[in-house]
């Protein structure tokens, strides 16, 4: 089997195991933080954490990296 379709099974799993998480997740959940008071689908606000995470992280490894320089 060729690299290349490897790659494409490998992004047909994953591609499927997000829309599979995304459907099995698509309550509304209603969200209050201090003064604000929203409602949005369960995925959106994992999807939005996930990446407030990843952001943090990033800035957080990057603040080290230059420390070290």
């Amino acid at each position: 089997m060729s690299m290349r379709r490897l790659r494409a099974i490998a992004l047909f799993v994953l591609l499927g195991s997000v829309l599979v998480f995304a459907v099995q997740n698509a309550t509304m959940v209603d969200i209050r933080f201090l003064l604000w008071s929203f409602s949005l689908p369960r995925v959106l606000l994992i999807v939005f954490l996930l990446a407030v995470g990843f952001a943090l992280g990033v800035l957080i490894a990057g603040r080290g990296g230059a420390k070290r320089r």
